[in-house]
């Protein structure tokens, strides 16, 4: 099973995954991004989990 989290708030969110669901991590990176998102600082682990920070462009 395979499992990403995103915690969303309006112009700043977080997005975790186990590692061996990294695939679906760059997945959902690439979606925000691709909504106007960006990357906040690098990627984060802890506990087998990876977390990416994303704020949201300012229009």
């Amino acid at each position: 099973m395979t499992s990403v989290d995103v915690y969303l708030k309006s112009d700043y969110c977080i997005i975790s995954s186990f590692i061996e669901d990294a695939n679906e991590l760059v997945i959902k990176v690439q979606e925000l991004t691709n909504e106007g998102w960006v990357v906040s600082g690098g990627i984060a682990s802890s506990s087998s989990k990876l977390f990416q920070a994303m704020v949201r462009r300012e229009q």
